[in-house]
């Protein structure tokens, strides 16, 4: 996967991975009314844009890595956090500083994060995070609350909307 680009289609169907691409499987979490009663999704990654015809209630996300901590192998990794957000326009210089300064150093020290890597699109939603980690139960757990939950972090959250996050783990399609 080009260490500066990434391409996702999230749907409940996808693709066969071809060379270079990554699947997964999963099911929507915090901040998109998902969780176990979630429907199970499926997430392809690609290096390259994502030729297959659209199809309704797909999310496709086409971006550019702005930011990075430790190793971030989608492939090997045990579980993938993948979270979207928009951010007001006038907040987004505070918001970018407060994700490469305080969030990505926070979650990225904990035990069982091996990497983070950010994106940013030209589209909407225009911010992702992906997380890759040793386990599904890491974003859930008292560490991460409070590695995450800061006072400049509640501050950014008043200027960000549309957050919808999936939590996947790698599967044959």
């Amino acid at each position: 996967m080009s260490a500066e680009a990434i391409h996702l289609l999230i749907a409940a169907e996808t693709p066969r991975p071809v060379a270079g691409e990554t699947a997964l499987t999963g099911r929507a979490r915090v901040g998109s009314g998902g969780g176990e009663d979630a429907p199970v999704t499926r997430m392809l990654l690609s290096p390259h844009p994502i030729a297959a015809p659209p199809v309704e209630g797909e999310i496709r996300w086409s971006g550019a890595r702005v930011a990075c901590v430790g190793l971030v192998e989608i492939a090997n990794a045990t579980a993938l956090l993948c979270n979207f957000l928009e951010v007001a326009d006038e907040a987004e210089e505070e918001f970018n500083a407060w994700y490469d300064t305080e969030h990505l150093p926070r979650l990225g020290a904990l035990p069982g994060v091996s990497g983070i890597a950010r994106y940013r699109s030209e589209g909407s939603p225009r911010y992702l995070a992906l997380f890759t980690l040793a386990g599904s139960d890491i974003p859930a757990g008292d560490a991460w609350r409070t590695a995450a939950r800061t006072p400049w972090t509640a501050r950014i959250k008043r200027f960000t909307r549309g957050y919808r996050s999936f939590l996947f783990t790698p599967a044959p399609l």
